[in-house]
C-alpha cells in the first residue's frame, strides 16, 4: 500500500487522506482523477511477509 501510494506521489498525484507508510496493516488511501472523482484504495488485509 505504501509503495504505491509513494509511487504516485513521486509521479505528481495528488492523494488525498494519506494512508500511514509505516505501518503494515490494513490501510487506505484517496486520490482524485482528472474529472473530480475521488478514487479509493483500501488494502484490507495485512502486507504478505516476504520471507513466508
Amino acid at each position: 500500500m505504501s509503495d504505491l501510494q509513494r509511487s504516485l506521489r513521486e509521479r505528481g498525484v495528488e492523494v488525498i487522506d494519506v494512508a500511514d507508510e509505516t505501518g503494515d496493516g490494513p490501510a487506505s488511501f484517496t486520490v482524485v482523477d482528472p474529472d473530480g472523482n475521488p478514487i479509493l484504495v483500501d488494502q484490507h488485509v495485512p502486507r504478505p511477509d516476504p520471507g513466508a
